[in-house]
């Protein structure tokens, strides 16, 4: 869905993945394009608003660009509340190579394709070792939402997307869904178990060598993520993998309690 104001546009989607959670309907808004002049983002916000309401939409969020001023003071005046800081990161995936120190944790576990028989554990590592991320951040949202939003999102994409399990001693202890898009790869969503969590570099490495396998018959050429600014483990491990920071993102959102349940 589009709004716009003289060259400026807003574009937002609904989204039901974040409904089932909270009870109520809910959106996002994807993109904020030529949003430059204060007063266009105001008339663009007042617009998004009046279809907010009039569709009783409970929960709304977003992410920008920290470097637009402009749109962070607009956001703020129409109610929305900073959540969560979030990093764009991304590596050219042709002169990846496995650092020779992992090769034996790698020799541990065993990347497989996704099965049905794994779904549950699958699921109960997502609700539980992710405490970061704008659902996890919001300070304004039940603590549980979170989990359950987590899992929910595991069944979705285990049938939409690739999605890889980490085995050891043949149980699953982590997972990874991503997506081709172009020649870039996506990570979307990837997790260890809170016991295994000395198998991530090593688990990130396959999944990262598997796509640079790949790259012959899709023409990858790079990876990319996002990642909550505050998850500084994760972060570091981005970092010791080779990927450089592309994108900072400010994420916002609004609550009208009118229209929770």
């Amino acid at each position: 869905m589009k709004l716009v104001s003289n060259n400026s546009t807003l574009i937002f989607r609904n989204t039901p993945w974040d409904e089932k959670v909270i009870g109520s309907p809910s959106n996002e808004i994807t993109d904020m394009l030529e949003c430059n002049s204060v007063n266009d983002i105001q008339s663009l916000l007042q617009q998004f608003e009046e279809y907010c309401n009039t569709n009783k939409i409970a929960y709304s969020n977003v992410r920008i660009s920290a470097q637009n001023k402009n749109i962070k003071l607009c956001l703020q005046l129409a109610g929305f509340q900073f959540v969560e800081s979030s990093i764009e990161v991304f590596r050219n995936i042709l002169d990846f190579n496995i650092d020779v120190r992992l090769m034996k944790q790698i020799e541990k576990i065993e990347i497989v394709n996704y099965h049905s028989k794994y779904l549950e554990e699958i699921k109960q590592i997502a609700s539980n070792s992710f405490n970061y991320g704008r659902f996890a951040e919001d300070a304004n949202l039940n603590s549980t939402f979170n989990g359950i939003r987590n899992s929910n999102w595991v069944d979705d994409l285990a049938e939409k997307k690739e999605f890889k399990i980490m085995l050891y001693k043949q149980q699953p202890i982590g997972f990874m869904a991503y997506e081709i898009n172009n020649c870039t790869c996506n990570l979307i969503l990837g997790g260890v178990h809170n016991s295994y969590q000395h198998f991530a570099p090593a688990f990130w490495s396959a999944i990262l060598k598997l796509v640079k396998e790949e790259k012959n018959n899709l023409n990858i050429t790079s990876v990319k993520t996002i990642i909550s600014a505050a998850n500084i483990g994760v972060f570091n491990l981005y970092i010791k993998l080779g990927f450089t920071i592309m994108t900072t993102y400010w994420g916002f959102s609004k609550i009208r309690n009118t229209y929770l349940p």
